[in-house]
């Protein structure tokens, strides 16, 4: 099966599923914080709460469900979809253009992340476009506009496989066959390839003297598109564990079968897939749901409205998938810079926007929006940041009219 994520966050976390609890375990991390008087965790201090995240993880490993996949079946286009203009077919310059106006918030390595992107979401479409004519496809979404605006994309692409494609129209093999849904042809009927039966069709007994049905030029591939949506809360353990004294703590320990909730767990939400856990894919993936050709061919039509009105953002209102002009989150951007003094850190802006308002945009993106507001003359820069810091590393400061700054419907 060929799983699709659109982001290499998730590709990344995916991959650690599928080597499953043997996998990478607390491989590298780092302690950031302090004290809530400030001062710096002492290194003992710092190892135990690397030991108690370890363990944590070790725990969740425990109990994890498999996850029946290979990292060669995980194709990734984190192709920033809901950014950019989209009139163009495949992924072609509209597209390098988008992902690198996202990278340029890093000058140091911000196009050669880019390159790196685009060159391997080339590579999985093209495999996605050989395999998924013989192959089922799972495909990982959330309310994250990118991957609301890549299921979309996904669908138009396999739309191109043609009348044999998986979205390819249901034709009736002879006057008595209908092409309807519930008809012997269409998805949910008897007369599937291969002899198979669609799920909830009721099971046909063999009738040897009914033709082949491989041998009539008419039958479509019958999709075979599984959808995942990313649950709006997960459960996360991160309550504190009893560790053993480290000098009885061999490398080699077993791992602890978790209780089922603990006092200490919290509930999240997420912005995307690539914010799950590992040990998660396995348990997640009984959501799955089969999309019907008729789904999977409104989709494509969705995305061809999108490319015909080709907005400079998409974004997903009410549960909808809309075109919107990129202003749109300006309000909430221009909100946190008045809550900020009249000069502050750009990247704690950037920050407070991500993670207050969980939008599905990226800090990309955000700080595209505040450099507009600085061609505006709305704020100013008051420092640079360093050559291989990010953009958003400098402090900036208000200025301008105070009439042509966003509404953010909060006094200043």
């Amino acid at each position: 099966m060929l799983e699709v994520v659109f982001s290499d966050s998730a590709a990344g976390s995916m991959a650690l599923a599928s080597g499953g609890p043997g996998g990478c375990v607390a491989g590298t991390m780092g302690v950031i914080g302090c004290h809530e008087d400030g001062s710096p965790f002492t290194e003992a201090e710092a190892e135990e709460y690397r030991r108690q995240f370890e363990e944590r993880e070790r725990r969740a490993w425990a109990a994890a469900q498999p996850f029946e996949s290979r990292r060669a079946d995980i194709l990734c286009f984190a192709l920033a979809l809901s950014v950019g203009g989209i009139a163009e077919e495949g992924i072609g310059p509209q597209r390098e253009a988008a992902v690198a106006g996202l990278m340029h918030a890093f000058p140091a390595e911000g196009a050669d992340a880019a390159a790196q992107l685009l060159a391997r979401a080339r590579q999985d479409l093209a495999t996605l476009l050989t395999r998924a004519k013989t192959e089922p496809v799972r495909v990982w979404v959330s309310q994250n506009p990118d991957e609301r605006c890549g299921l979309s994309w996904l669908a138009a692409q396999l739309e191109t496989l043609g009348p044999e494609g998986p979205l390819g129209s249901y034709r009736p093999l002879g006057p008595d066959a209908s092409d309807g849904p519930d008809g012997p042809d269409g998805p949910n009927g008897q007369n599937q390839p291969d002899g198979q039966t669609m799920p909830g069709a009721p099971e046909q007994s063999a009738q040897p003297d009914q033709p082949d049905q491989q041998n009539h030029p008419n039958q479509p591939v019958i999709p075979q598109v599984t959808v995942v949506e990313l649950p709006e809360f997960l459960r996360l353990d991160w309550a504190p564990v009893e560790l053993p004294d480290p000098a009885d703590w061999p490398d080699d320990r077993p791992v602890l079968v978790p209780e089922p909730e603990r006092p200490g767990s919290v509930v999240a939400s997420l912005t995307g897939w690539g914010e799950v856990e590992p040990p998660q894919f396995g348990r997640l993936a009984a959501l799955g749901r089969t999309l019907p050709a008729g789904e999977l061919r409104a989709l494509a039509q969705q995305w061809r409205l999108l490319q015909r009105e080709n907005a400079p953002l998409r974004a997903v209102l009410n549960g909808r998938l809309l075109s919107l002009p990129e202003t749109i989150y300006d309000p909430l951007i221009w909100r946190e810079i008045e809550a900020q003094g009249e000069q502050f850190q750009e990247a704690v802006v950037v920050g407070r926007v991500l993670g207050r308002y969980q939008l599905g945009i990226g800090d990309g993106f955000c700080a595209q929006r505040i450099e507009a507001f600085i061609r505006q003359g709305l704020l100013q820069p008051v420092t640079e940041p360093g050559p291989d810091e990010a953009a958003y590393h400098r402090i900036l400061r208000r200025c301008g009219d105070a009439a042509a700054r966003p509404n953010s419907n909060q006094k200043g």
